[in-house]
Formats: C-alpha cells, structure tokens, sequence
C-alpha cells in the first residue's frame, strides 16, 4: 500500500520532521505490511517554506531576547542566525525522507492547462473562489504518478474538506477523476492522521500477519505447508543452494573441528528435514505476502582437505574416507544443515509463486 503524505501532517509531529509515537508505529511497519511513503515535491517544498515562515513569525520575540541577553549570548543573534536555522530544518528533513525511503514525485510534467481548466470548472480539490492550487498539484501528482489496480493509496491530510465530502470520503469530484483513468473504486482513501491510519490499517493488519506467522510455524495454515513444500522442491533447492553449500568450507572446518580448510564443499542428499521456524512475514499487496523460513535436515556433504591436514585431524573415525589422493583427501560426513528460505505466497490461490534460498549453514541456528 502506499502513504501520501499532506504538508499539514508535518506540523503535528516533533520538530516537523515526521518524528512522535504515531510515526514509530509506522515507520516500524514499513517493511512488514510493504507501505510505502509518498511527499510528492510540491508538499516537501511547502514544508520548508512554511518552516521558514514559522521563524520569521518569531523575529520578533527573537528580538526582544536578544536585547535582554548579555555577551557572548546577545552577539549568537546574527542576522545569518534564521536563514542557518532554516537550511538546517531542510537537511535534516530531507535525511528523514531519505530513511524513511520516501518517494518524492515532481509534478513538472503537470499540464498548466489542464489546472486552469479544473479551477475554472470549480472541482475539487479547488474551491468556488478558486483557492486550491497547491492541493491540485498534490492530487494530480497522486491521480497520474501514484494510485493504481493492485494496491490502495491512502492520502493522510488534516484538511480534509478540501479533498472529501460531508461524510470524510474521497469527494466525487476525485472519485470521477480515478474512474476515468479505469482505476477501480477505493484506489485511493483519504484519511486525517497517522494515528488513524495505524489504528485502522497498521495494527490490525500486524495482528493478521503474526497469526499467520504462527499458524505457519504450527502447520495449521490453509494456504501452504511449508514443509511440504521443502520436501516437493528438495532437488530444486538443492541446485539452487549449490554456490553457497560450496562456500561452507570455515563452517565444515569449525564444525568438525579441523586443523586446517575445507575445500569445495558438495550436497550428496538430505533426509529428514523439519521445519525449524518462521523467520518472518511481510505483506507484498493484498494478495501476497512474502513468508522467510528455515528448514533443518540431515545431510550427507563431502569436501576437500590437504593430506597433511587430514593427518593432523584427531577424530577421523567420523568421516567417511571417499578418496586419499597425494594432493588432496576427499572425505564425506554426515551433518545437520539448516536451509533459510523465502516464498511469496499468494493468498488468493493458496500457492507459493517465487521462491529463494537466501542462506545455508552446517548446524542449527
């Protein structure tokens, strides 16, 4: 889903700059529930100005501090004082956009015609005295650059009037426009405040991801078994976790407590495999959610020591000796090994449509 944010949003958190209990709550969903942040640059633009504003409204009293302060504090209000203040607010406000990986659309390519014709046909989000200019920057940015079929665009503003109806929806105006461009009813919601959006969508939607993840661990979930899927795919990933199997020289090394590195390290074939836990669950859209797994099994690997190294291992008995040449010793084990693995579930037809092993390790973790 997708978040776009209105410049009066900014003067209800700390500072301006998108910070308060409300903001944690989301920003710590971010990832999870896949919500991304929209300021389209018409709205960042008039955060900046309206924070410059804001101290310039404060000269006054400034001023008047200034006048009681002795030295050094009184010589601290220069004139380059505000305008220093002011390009600090737009960096560090540009830096919390940058964590919060927010998406920043231009509305350069806006026809100003196509404006002029709005306000003169008094739709929203224009007034009938013709105020509006700057909100229908900000809607024609989300209408053309932002809302689309497979995902909902909530716009959080506090001036809502502006954008909705009696009732707090979407005003008809906005909604003619969205159907216009084919796109299906509630593609885009309006909302007034990040403490709402966290109470109706954020939360609720947590609590729905964690039960999911729990009936998952259990294997209790309608939608997949995650380890039938493992033992349905096993070759499959097999293959796919060749690269890495073959880099697990340091782990065979510490596991068998080898006096030197193995090398080129194979998979012969893996047994028993059960599903060691659900790492996570994040929401992709409506329908999909990507699910994060390990699955523990036994294994049989081989790699490759130096004869002197084998020579010098205590524990031999352990090893299955495949092959003792003069320059290298190929020897086989048996060994736990733990597959981490990432699906994308779709929830609508119960099945797992991608699939990656992001990492393999001797052991348990």
């Amino acid at each position: 889903m997708k978040v776009v944010l209105d410049t009066n949003i900014f003067l209800h958190t700390q500072k301006r700059l998108l910070h308060g209990v409300d903001f944690e709550i989301l920003e710590s969903a971010l990832q999870r529930l896949g919500i991304t942040i929209v300021v389209p640059r018409i709205v960042v633009a008039e955060a900046k100005n309206q924070y410059r504003e804001a101290l310039d409204e404060q000269r006054k009293t400034l001023k008047k501090l200034e006048i009681l302060f002795l030295r050094p504090f009184s010589e601290r209000f220069t004139d380059d004082f505000l305008p220093d203040a002011v390009k600090e607010y737009e960096r560090a406000l540009d830096a919390r956009l940058e964590a919060l990986n927010a998406i920043k659309p231009d509305h350069a390519d806006i026809p100003h015609d196509d404006l002029v014709q709005r306000d003169l046909a008094r739709r929203k989000p224009f007034t009938v005295g013709g105020k509006g200019y700057r909100d229908a920057l900000i809607w024609e940015v989300i209408q053309r650059q932002i809302a689309s079929a497979d995902t909902v665009t909530y716009l959080i503003t506090d001036n809502y009037t502006d954008f909705g109806d009696e009732a707090g929806e979407l005003h008809p105006d906005l909604q003619e426009d969205l159907r216009q461009r084919r796109l299906p009813e509630g593609a885009v919601k309006l909302l007034r405040s990040v403490a709402g959006f966290n109470e109706q969508l954020v939360k609720p939607s947590l609590a729905l991801l964690d039960d999911l993840r729990q009936k998952l661990e259990s294997r209790a979930a309608s939608e997949v078994d995650l380890l039938s899927f493992f033992n349905e795919n096993v070759e499959d990933i097999s293959d796919a976790s060749e690269e890495m199997i073959f880099d697990l020289g340091d782990e065979v090394r510490d596991a068998f407590k080898l006096p030197g590195p193995a090398d080129s390290v194979g998979l012969a074939g893996v047994t028993n495999a059960e599903l060691h836990r659900v790492i996570d669950v994040r929401q992709l859209n409506n329908h999909r959610v990507v699910v994060t797994f390990e699955i523990v099994c036994d294994a049989y690997i081989f790699f490759f020591i130096d004869p002197e190294t084998f020579a010098s291992t205590r524990n031999t008995s352990q090893f299955f000796e495949n092959e003792i040449g003069t320059d290298q010793v190929n020897l086989g084990v048996d060994a736990d090994l733990t597959f981490e693995i990432e699906v994308v579930l779709n929830r609508t037809i119960q099945e797992v449509t991608e699939w990656v092993v992001r990492a393999v390790h001797i052991g348990r973790t």
